[in-house]
């Protein structure tokens, strides 16, 4: 039986308030504690991260600089492969291996609950929350949000979004400007806007998001910002689509670019 999602942002928590009070937590610490090894190096474009077993031993293999904050997270997402029973004793007694690459970039099962364990153990909700609640939504608190807890922008923002009263929204870019995924606070989704459009509408240039896929020069808040309908990006917002929003747009380097919906006044 795989185990609730919720359940799974509770064991992370416990585990982080436990081992790391403070923020960042230490995902090495959290390792050490457990007499699991590890490994930083470079191995290819094969995975981002791996939880291996010999002997009755697990070693955590990072394809990632030690201390960065892809590194850290690749880290966290491999000790949810350890703490969540399910996969660690396939792992262990089934020889199985979970070759992870990205963040939420995967659409499995397995991923997506290690994933969720390494959001909520590197940012636990109340820690988040504290941080944030006092700065206007969008990514102007994802940017410092990722710096405080050690995190790339695209972890802290999609934390954001599960952690904020407010309605907004992620849409997640490819290079190429196709899009990845999207994601909605659980206001949004209770507003109607659930499904965001997968490709800008032409002509583009009145788009943030355009802005940063072209690898413009962006403003000295680190950001593209433009005022924009909930219609725009949801066709089936209804009676909200004359909603006034603002889009936010990062280029994440070779990752994409990331797109924020928030509402335009706070």
């Amino acid at each position: 039986m795989s185990r609730p999602f919720p359940e799974i942002a509770e064991l992370a928590e416990l585990i982080a308030d436990r081992v790391c009070p403070a923020s960042p937590v230490d995902p090495e610490a959290i390792a050490r504690e457990e007499g699991i090894s590890w490994r930083y190096g470079n191995y290819g474009d094969g995975f981002d991260g791996l939880l291996a077993h010999r002997k009755g031993k697990f070693r955590v293999f990072c394809n990632a600089e030690r201390g960065s904050k892809r590194g850290r997270f690749t880290f966290g997402h491999e000790l949810g492969h350890y703490f969540i029973d399910e996969h660690r004793l396939a792992i262990a007694t089934q020889g199985i291996r979970h070759l992870s690459v990205g963040e939420w970039h995967s659409d499995a099962v397995v991923e997506r609950q290690a994933d969720t364990f390494a959001a909520n153990l590197l940012m636990p909700t109340a820690r988040f929350r504290e941080f944030t609640r006092s700065l206007p939504p969008g990514l102007a608190a994802v940017v410092p949000a990722a710096n405080k807890f050690a995190v790339s922008v695209t972890s802290a923002a999609f934390r954001f979004v599960q952690t904020t009263p407010t309605c907004c929204a992620l849409v997640m870019w490819k290079p190429d400007g196709q899009c990845s995924w999207s994601w909605g606070s659980d206001t949004a989704y209770l507003m109607g806007l659930r499904r965001a459009i997968r490709q800008l509408p032409l002509p583009s240039d009145d788009f943030a998001t355009a802005n940063a896929l072209a690898g413009d020069r962006p403003p000295a808040q680190g950001f593209f910002e433009k005022a924009t309908t909930a219609s725009t990006w949801f066709p089936s917002a209804g009676s909200r689509g004359d909603a006034i929003m603002m889009e936010q747009a990062m280029r994440l380097g070779d990752y994409g670019t990331l797109t924020m919906l928030v509402p335009s006044q706070f």
